[in-house]
């Protein structure tokens, strides 16, 4: 769920695109600015890998996971405003889980595999074909998605189980993708080795209520086969923040779930061809410590993830 959540709110930084300009009373530094172009289409090539590793009577269990979307973004104007719409079509899904001992495989790129209609990751390819509109301001403020509830809800055709948590999960996408923004946007003009900090408060599958607090850095400006590109840094570290006035049973119960974040650092790059306008790849690895509540009445599970997020964009 995490990954396919993190992948929903990173596509839209990821195919939205980039511009600088230089400022006139300083010629080194750029303004960062993020927009997409009306009737392009970009694809993205999102990739993310978990590795999460917990003790159960004793023994460590490790689960990995590698997920990949491939999604394609088609980018038009809304009628009788500055706002535009995006119009999402997954066209590819792959995922392979490695856990007690099993690998499950599936690619809907492939007709057939080895495990059939039993395959029980096969059902993620369900998603293939499915679209999402969001509507978004000039100020990359996301006002309206549609769609999602043909991916969540429980119904025909849905792929995820999970009607009541529709309108959760529209807001975790606005998010995540706010999230992107303020890393990247500076808001002011800058030179490579100038910092900008960012603070966000979200919600999210078994993390709660997340704070998180990141600087980033305009690292560098390169000349890349003739083309500008500059590379943002980012750094982040993030934690579950309770209310005192909260029980702590009742961390998250919109969830259903208890867990809480005990750590959770960020750090990756960001690399945005200034000439075409767009964020050319990402690369994110995150080191999470999650504290985990099992139901059993015992302690709370220490649960150790590492999660590696890319994405590649190319403008069709």
């Amino acid at each position: 769920m995490k990954s396919l959540l993190f992948v929903l709110g990173s596509v839209v930084i990821t195919a939205g695109s980039s511009f600088a300009q230089t400022v006139a009373d300083d010629p080194e530094a750029i303004e960062i600015k993020l927009r997409y172009q009306v009737g392009k289409t970009y694809e993205v090539v999102s990739e993310v890998t978990t590795k999460t590793e917990f003790d159960m009577a004793g023994e460590k269990m490790i689960n990995d996971q590698a997920l990949t979307f491939v999604v394609d973004n088609e980018v038009s104007a809304v009628e009788d405003s500055e706002d535009l719409s995006l119009l999402m079509t997954y066209t590819r899904v792959a995922m392979v889980v490695e856990a007690m001992g099993e690998r499950m495989v599936y690619d809907s790129a492939i007709e057939s595999d080895e495990e059939g209609d039993e395959n029980p990751v096969k059902r993620i390819g369900e998603i293939v074909g499915k679209k999402i509109t969001i509507v978004i301001t000039p100020a990359m403020e996301i006002t309206k998605i549609d769609g999602l509830d043909e991916i969540f809800n429980d119904g025909d055709g849905a792929v995820l189980d999970e009607e009541t948590m529709l309108e959760f999960k529209k807001e975790q996408v606005k998010q995540l993708s706010g999230l992107h923004f303020l890393a990247l946007m500076p808001g002011k003009p800058v030179k490579e080795g100038d910092e900008w900090p960012y603070t966000m408060e979200m919600t999210m599958p078994m993390m709660g209520n997340l704070e998180i607090k990141g600087t980033s850095t305009l690292r560098e400006i390169n000349l890349v086969a003739g083309r500008l590109q500059a590379v943002v840094e980012v750094n982040a570290k993030g934690k579950t923040v309770v209310n005192k006035d909260d029980e702590a049973d009742d961390v998250q119960p919109v969830l259903g779930v208890a867990g809480q974040v005990k750590k959770m650092d960020m750090k990756g790059d960001y690399v945005i061809d200034l000439d075409a306008g767009y964020v050319v790849n990402t690369t994110v690895d995150s080191d999470i410590v999650m504290m985990m509540d099992m139901g059993n009445g015992g302690a709370a599970m220490e649960v150790p993830i590492k999660n590696t997020a890319k994405s590649t964009t190319i403008i069709k």
